[in-house]
């Protein structure tokens, strides 16, 4: 996103994410650096089991 839009980047981190790079100059012709984020993603455990799974197809032989 651009360095020069505030509005985007307030809306960015509200939802979490995180600045990790600048790109100098990225935009042009105003030279305008480019901000990278990022957001990390939590990977929630199912309770349920995938029955395609090896383990699962198994288990239900056992």
């Amino acid at each position: 996103m651009r360095a020069d839009n505030p509005g985007a980047e307030g809306l960015y981190r509200s939802e979490g994410f995180d600045e990790i790079a600048r790109r100098p100059r990225y935009y042009q012709p105003d030279d305008i650096d480019a901000i990278v984020m990022r957001l990390a993603l939590q990977h929630r455990r199912s309770d349920h089991r995938d029955e395609s799974a090896p383990d699962a197809a198994k288990e239900e032989t056992a």
